[in-house]
C-alpha cells in the first residue's frame, strides 16, 4: 500500500475548497469559516469527501486557543491534542461538530509514554498533529504527526524542533474510528506530512 502512496512532507501545503467557485456565493460565507466549539482551535485542516454520508468532512487539530495565555503548561495549546472531526452538509456555509476521531492510540511498544491519568484530551495520551487524509478503494488511510512529550524536541536525526516525532499510519471505514495499521517513520522530521496516491 505504501509503494502506491507518496508521503510528502511539505508544511501547510492543503489548498481549502469545499465546492466549485461558481457554486458558493462567497459574500454568504461568514468568517473564519469553522471554529472549534470546544477549544476555539482548528489548526491545520484537511477536507475529506465522505461517501456514505455525501458531504465534505473537516479533520484538524484540536488545538486550545482559548485557554490563557498565562497557562503556566508547557506548550498547553497545542500538546496532548486530539484530531478534531467537523462536517458541512451545504458546502461550506454551515458546519457541525463530530468529536474527535476515535481510536488513535499506539502499542506499547511504540510508546514512549504511558497514558495520562486526566486531561482534556479524550483519546491516545500523545500529541496528534497534522491529519492528511486519502481514499483508496473506499477505505480511508489516515498519515497522523504523533508525538510523546518525553520524547523531546531534538532527535537522532538532527538537532532542531521536530526532529523526535513519528509518522504513524491508521485506517477507518467512516472518519470517525480509526485503527493503527503502521509506524511509518520514527524519530524522524515526519512534520506536517501530505499524502498523494500515486496509481
Amino acid at each position: 500500500m505504501l509503494s502506491r502512496l507518496l508521503l510528502g512532507l511539505a508544511a501547510e501545503t492543503l489548498l481549502l475548497r469545499v465546492a466549485p467557485c461558481d457554486a458558493v456565493d462567497l459574500d454568504e460565507l461568514t468568517a473564519p469559516l469553522y471554529r472549534d466549539p470546544l477549544f476555539d482551535g482548528a489548526h491545520d485542516p484537511e477536507l475529506v469527501w465522505n461517501h456514505a454520508e455525501q458531504c465534505y468532512w473537516l479533520l484538524y487539530l484540536q488545538n486550545r486557543y482559548n485557554i490563557p495565555l498565562s497557562d503556566p503548561a508547557p506548550l498547553g495549546r497545542t500538546s496532548l491534542t486530539d484530531i478534531g472531526l467537523a462536517s458541512t452538509p451545504d458546502g461550506g456555509r454551515s458546519w457541525v461538530y463530530r468529536g474527535v476521531a476515535e481510536g488513535l492510540d499506539v502499542p506499547a511498544s511504540a510508546r514512549a509514554d504511558g497514558l495520562p491519568p486526566s486531561g482534556t484530551q479524550q483519546y491516545g495520551g500523545a500529541t496528534w498533529w497534522r491529519p492528511a487524509v486519502t481514499s483508496v478503494g473506499g477505505v480511508y488511510h489516515a498519515f497522523w504527526v504523533m508525538w510523546e512529550a518525553s520524547r523531546g524536541m531534538k532527535g537522532p536525526d538532527g538537532p532542531g524542533a521536530y526532529a523526535n516525532w513519528n509518522l504513524v499510519h491508521y485506517t477507518s471505514n467512516n472518519l470517525k474510528s480509526w485503527s493503527y495499521n503502521q509506524t511509518v517513520r520514527t524519530n524522524s522530521f515526519a512534520y506536517d506530512s501530505d499524502v498523494f496516491r500515486l496509481a
